[in-house]
């Protein structure tokens, strides 16, 4: 009995480990995430390039991180509500990871247009369905602003399994679909009326995307925590 105590003790204690672990790449996602942004609106080359080096990093150290999950299942093969939580870890490690690798795609578009973004949107045509361009620029921060409040609500819901966190991240994220599809749509009139000065307005339609696709990835991991945390008092 002493030691399957002992055993069930050292696997909660790789398991914090493992949770301590996830959390910073999550951090590392968020800023890696933010110099992605700033490399749409600077024209140094020096903050996406910090953005890439970070992508790559988040790659390697969530490789790691996977390799040490599978380690505690294959010496401990947990059961209960510790397997849960390294189903969970999985989840955020890979979704962490997936964040940071979309950062570095925005990072990579928004090296190629050299800090011209706020140009660019103020060379979008203007129509009744259109927003002028000093709400788009608006819009565009908005959606920054949005994932980076969602990405540090993920971090709690990953360190400490916080199901109404989770709940309030799934809800927000509605906020980030709905500028996200505004902004995608006037991009896609600008491309239609100005198809051979298209690229620049190409290349901010797939960050748009990209920025979609990071609030995906953190629904997806929120959701990960409501279907397999066991009940809070915000459950009842």
């Amino acid at each position: 009995m002493a030691q399957m105590a002992g055993r069930e003790e050292q696997c909660e204690d790789e398991l914090q480990q493992l949770a301590d672990d996830t959390t910073e790449l999550g951090v590392a996602a968020g800023d890696i995430f933010v110099m992605a942004a700033s490399a749409l609106f600077e024209s140094s080359r020096a903050v996406g390039e910090s953005a890439l080096q970070g992508a790559q990093w988040a790659r390697t150290t969530a490789a790691a991180l996977r390799q040490q999950s599978l380690s505690i299942l294959r010496r401990f093969a947990p059961k209960g509500t510790q397997l849960r939580r390294i189903v969970e870890l999985q989840q955020c490690i890979g979704e962490f990871a997936a964040i940071a690798e979309h950062a570095g795609v925005i990072a990579q578009h928004g090296l190629a247009l050299s800090g011209t973004t706020e140009d660019v949107l103020r060379r979008l045509p203007v129509s009744p369905f259109d927003a002028p361009y000093d709400e788009s620029i608006v819009t565009l921060r908005e959606i920054i602003k949005q994932i980076y409040w969602e990405i540090r609500g993920c971090l709690i819901v990953c360190a400490a399994r916080d199901t109404e966190k989770a709940r309030r991240v799934i809800s927000e994220n509605e906020k980030l679909v709905i500028l996200a599809q505004q902004m995608k749509a006037q991009l896609d009139r600008a491309i239609s009326a100005h198809p051979r000065e298209a690229l620049p307005f190409h290349r901010l339609l797939l960050v748009v995307t990209r920025m979609a696709e990071i609030g995906d990835r953190m629904v997806a991991m929120c959701n990960a925590t409501l279907f397999s945390a066991p009940q809070s008092v915000h459950d009842l």
